[in-house]
């Protein structure tokens, strides 16, 4: 339960980076989740005030309600997440003066587990003020479940038997993948890390990472069974692989997809995956070593932790 702890913490730091206030940080350093600001920046950080940084240790709050409480991991991540939420409210209204976000008075911080999901936000359930994206579950508890585990998604490592269906995956995208892609993602699989998800007991989609360097890595492959895109199901298994390249040390990663120059439609979805995911665009390259002629490649990447 440490891993998913330490999970669950990266996860969290990401998501309540997303929202603080422009001037404001967040970063996970070991297993202190850190809130600063830009010094000097704000009345709070002058004359007389001395706002400086504040943190929580969100897999110490996770593992300790675990022990105490003997309640569930979800239950344990939205403890742990509603401390987080409390402290970096109470931080950011400190060092501007002002309620935050934006009230005239402190809206509420609500952790609560919802459609297989933590979802973060401030203020009433009716008239949520500031929310951050939700973190799905199987990105930390992996197999965990309220209900039976043959019908919750679940990620795992790729086995070997997996191969025909993650094939048909692919085959299954035929506007997305050309024919010589299944074989070309088996041997990837076999040669790298590999993650499956599977709903209900069958597989629904594959992911395939490359360590390039000490801290950097590629997604080569993720693909989702397109009858049952628009689940969520590529959001929680990519989170699964951060989460799992995370802890291998990886600081950033890159992933390649064909770039918005081509005119092609069908990456336009492609590409807002991979932008609601946090990764930025830094570069396109054309032709790509390995590529097919007329096929730009967009390089995105997103960091993992601080490298600096």
């Amino acid at each position: 339960m440490t891993a998913a702890a330490d999970r669950f913490a990266v996860l969290l730091a990401a998501r309540l980076a997303a929202i603080v206030p422009d001037g404001f940080h967040v970063t996970l350093e070991g297993d202190m989740l850190w809130f600063r600001s830009d010094e000097g920046r704000f009345p709070g950080q002058q004359g007389d005030y001395q706002t400086g940084s504040v943190g929580t240790w969100p897999q110490e709050d996770f593992l300790l309600y675990l022990e105490h409480d003997q309640g569930t991991a979800a239950d344990g991540a939205a403890n742990a997440a509603r401390h987080a939420l409390d402290t970096l409210q109470d931080y950011v209204a400190e060092a501007t003066h002002d309620p935050w976000p934006g009230q005239r008075t402190m809206p509420e911080p609500h952790a609560e587990v919802k459609d297989a999901a933590l979802h973060l936000w401030y203020g009433p359930p009716d008239d949520v003020v500031l929310a951050c994206e939700p973190i799905p579950l199987t990105a930390f508890v992996g197999g965990w479940a309220r209900c039976p585990m043959n019908h919750w998604p679940a990620v795992r490592r790729f086995q070997a038997g997996d191969a025909p269906a993650a094939a048909a995956i692919f085959r299954g995208l035929p506007d997305y993948f050309t024919p010589d892609v299944p074989a070309k993602a088996e041997r990837d699989a076999a040669r790298h890390q590999a993650w499956v998800i599977t709903d209900a007991g069958t597989i629904a989609g594959i992911a395939i990472a490359a360590r390039k360097s000490t801290a950097g890595a590629e997604i080569l492959w993720i693909a989702i069974d397109p009858a049952r895109r628009g689940r969520g199901h590529g959001t929680t298994l990519l989170g699964h692989v951060l989460a799992c390249l995370a802890d291998a040390g990886i600081a950033v990663v890159e992933a390649k997809t064909l770039d918005r120059s081509s005119g092609y439609r069908p990456y336009e979805a492609t590409r807002a995956f991979w932008e609601r995911s946090g990764f930025i665009h830094i570069d396109t390259i054309d032709p790509l070593p390995g590529w097919p002629p007329g096929n730009p490649a967009a390089i995105y990447v997103a960091a993992l932790r601080p490298t600096r």
